[in-house]
């Protein structure tokens, strides 16, 4: 614990642990092994148990009332919601500190929470759009961000979450967007891209498109836009990809610099040479980093690279047993 001894700043977003609200056992860690620190910012999240009290929640938040936290000027507050038949309690620190990030979960009564306190939105930076979010009745607006990452689905009345995303960031304006969650129809995040078309760095964490969606949205006038005017560098997928939905991404982004995909066994080899044949189409692609379901031999892949006849002009890195890294 000697470590904590100079720490000035503590931020912490926890989850289920209702120890995590134990004023008193704060009030001792913070006393003998933090004397120094200048900022506590917690945010717990906990799931009511059937026929908990929601004034036992309050009892909880009133013991963070002593003067141990009113000479600090750390003050709290708790929120309850309900989502999807679940009663949620958030607890949260209510001091305007300057962060840069900010996370929204039950988006409409952090609205109204924001509404209340005096939070600086200017300031922050990155945007994060937790589970369970209807976004229909949010009236608040972060004007600088420039990072937006979405963990769950957005619910909206008319289904477009696009749209009123532009009600919470300004679209135009985010250079990196993380999607978390799994999109049922891509059309709705080439969607949100066109409207975020400066963004340069994005990361999906589920992807999926088959034949005949890929074709369906290849040849419609929103991803022809999208692949003419964006602006995307860097690309993660963390599912599995096909060499076909490869080859849909590479179609998609056309300024493509950096692509770190996961790919199995079988598609291994087929998109090292589509990544080798299609220079003139991908000329802008400069590392492709591959995560192969399967052992990667070194071997396999600079035969790959001399029967393409391209030695002289891309380099290969095996990392450890799944990983590959080519670059012109």
């Amino acid at each position: 614990m000697k470590f904590f001894h100079h720490l000035q700043v503590l931020r912490i977003s926890t989850s289920h642990d209702i120890e995590y609200l134990n004023a008193k056992r704060w009030e001792k860690i913070i006393s003998s092994y933090m004397p120094q620190l200048r900022v506590f910012n917690i945010e717990h999240e906990h799931v009511l148990k059937n026929g908990t009290d929601i004034n036992s929640c309050q009892n909880l938040t009133n013991r963070f009332t002593t003067s141990f936290w009113t000479k600090r000027k750390w003050f709290f507050r708790h929120q309850h919601s309900s989502l999807e038949r679940s009663n949620h309690v958030i607890f949260y620190s209510t001091h305007p500190y300057r962060r840069n990030y900010y996370k929204l979960r039950n988006v409409c009564n952090q609205c109204s929470y924001l509404r209340q306190t005096v939070y600086n939105l200017d300031l922050v930076r990155h945007v994060h759009i937790g589970q369970q979010s209807r976004v229909n009745d949010c009236s608040i607006y972060f004007p600088n961000a420039t990072e937006l990452t979405i963990s769950g689905a957005v619910y909206t009345f008319d289904g477009s979450a696009s749209s009123l995303l532009g009600n919470i960031v300004c679209l135009s304006q985010l250079t990196k967007i993380v999607i978390d969650y799994k999109i049922t129809h891509f059309s709705e995040t080439i969607r949100i891209l066109n409207s975020a078309y400066n963004c340069q760095t994005l990361v999906i964490h589920f992807f999926s498109v088959d034949k005949d969606q890929a074709l369906f949205t290849q040849t419609s006038g929103t991803f022809r836009l999208l692949s003419s005017r964006n602006n995307i560098r860097n690309l993660t997928v963390k599912s599995l990809c096909t060499l076909q939905q490869f080859e849909f991404l590479v179609q998609l982004c056309p300024r493509l610099q950096h692509l770190d995909i996961h790919v199995s066994h079988e598609d291994f080899q087929c998109i090292i040479k589509y990544f080798l044949r299609n220079y003139e189409n991908i000329s802008n692609l400069l590392t492709l980093h591959i995560k192969s379901s399967e052992d990667i031999w070194i071997e396999k892949v600079v035969n790959t690279i001399a029967e393409e006849r391209q030695l002289d002009e891309v380099s290969a890195k095996v990392i450890g047993y799944f990983q590959c890294y080519l670059w012109r």
